[in-house]
């Protein structure tokens, strides 16, 4: 899920993951909201936290990668039926 507010996203971490592997050029700052020193451990008690991002160069990655993914979901949707 992600929360679209005036200047910032919150996005779920799971969905977060999910958009970074799908894509390319990410702001530095969004990964370093993420990632620790330590090895990220994902599961069901973190996975669905959201994280805010509130830098214009976050605000605009995240919606400009959303958009194309659900574009992308909405063409595989329609060439079903």
């Amino acid at each position: 899920m992600k929360v679209f507010k005036e200047n910032s996203v919150y996005v779920q971490i799971n969905d977060l993951v999910k958009l970074l592997t799908l894509s390319d050029g990410v702001p530095d700052t969004i990964l370093k909201k993420i990632h620790t020193e330590e090895e990220i451990i994902i599961d069901d008690n973190n996975r669905f936290d959201f994280i805010k991002f509130d830098l214009p160069e976050e605000v605009f990655s995240l919606k400009d990668k959303i958009g194309l993914l659900i574009m992308i979901i909405l063409i595989v949707y329609l060439m079903k039926y």
